[in-house]
């Protein structure tokens, strides 16, 4: 049967498709820099100030931005060698790949699509649960670093009952995980959870850690380099805290997580007379160096997904 037809179909469908994602990433990416042109002209004249007078905290931050993104592609790595063999480099597409796509989605939604359609393997529709598990150790990461932040602010029984919350939480989560596991509706995405052991799950819980120390130092020595004389514990804490506001507070588009860092930032460090401006330009700085840079380097990757909702099958 003649397939030529409805091959350039798919071609001209999956070109369109491309191009409107792109376009949609531009669009918000424009229409959301335009609404912060106060933001940016405070970031402008934070980032000259660092390049005038101290700029190796800003060489030492933008070179731990690697590091951070090939953390994350390790975990992605050890998580999809379940389903088939990946190299850290394609690991580091479909994640950059991911990142890009949810810049057009709510809730990082796109991110699973980027990261899953750059495997072509039978089975990689169950990834959609170990990229929930990645993402759960990087939100444990944050919640126990968190505990840091609010034992700051409130003293230490605020930060224990918030710890025994987390924990009750997790054993909920990953105990409806695995009950859903045993419908059919749900086996083919779920069916990874229970495959990775214990070992593998605390390799992937240390990666996390260690990945939250790399951002955090990296907003640490923002700040540090923005406001010399604010301590090293204190900016740790505001660092914490922010980090877990933006986690656990909604987020409904790609950008909308600045005004969360700026109430956050604003809400934690007012209380200790640290002047916010810098703050927030160090957040904004943050956000552009780790999010907006990897997102733009991984447009490529995402323009070369194939968008195909069937798996690579041997002819």
């Amino acid at each position: 049967m003649n397939t030529k037809p409805s091959q350039s179909y798919y071609k001209v469908y999956l070109i369109t498709a491309k191009l409107l994602v792109l376009g949609v990433i531009g669009y918000l990416l424009f229409d959301k820099l335009k609404s912060q042109d106060r933001l940016a002209t405070q970031l402008y004249e934070s980032t000259l100030h660092l390049i005038k007078n101290n700029y190796w905290p800003l060489i030492l931050v933008i070179a731990l931005m690697p590091l951070n993104w090939l953390l994350e592609s390790l975990k992605w790595k050890i998580l999809v060698n379940k389903v088939t063999p990946i190299n850290l480099m394609d690991s580091l597409k479909g994640v950059l790949a991911g990142l890009t796509l949810s810049f057009a989605t709510p809730h990082g939604i796109g991110d699973y699509f980027g990261r899953i359609l750059t495997i072509q393997e039978k089975g990689r529709e169950g990834l959609v649960s170990s990229l929930f598990i990645s993402r759960s150790t990087q939100m444990i990461a944050t919640a126990i670093f968190g505990l840091v932040g609010l034992d700051y602010l409130y003293g230490f029984w605020w930060p224990f009952a918030a710890l025994v919350i987390l924990i009750f939480a997790i054993v909920i989560v990953f105990s409806l995980l695995n009950w859903m596991s045993h419908f059919n509706v749900f086996a083919r995405y779920l069916s990874l959870v229970k495959s990775y052991s214990f070992s593998t799950l605390l390799k992937i819980q240390f990666l996390s850690m260690i990945r939250y120390l790399v951002f955090a130092m990296q907003f640490v020595i923002i700040i540090k380099a923005l406001i010399p004389a604010i301590n090293f514990s204190l900016a740790f804490a505001g660092s914490t805290y922010i980090f877990l506001a933006k986690s656990i507070l909604p987020t409904f588009n790609f950008l909308s997580d600045l005004g969360i860092r700026e109430y956050s930032a604003i809400y934690f460090f007012e209380k200790y007379s640290v002047e916010i401006i810098p703050i927030v330009n160090a957040s904004l700085l943050l956000w552009l160096i780790n999010i907006l840079i990897p997102t733009l380097v991984g447009i490529p990757s995402m323009l070369k997904l194939k968008w195909s909702l069937s798996s690579k099958q041997s002819v």
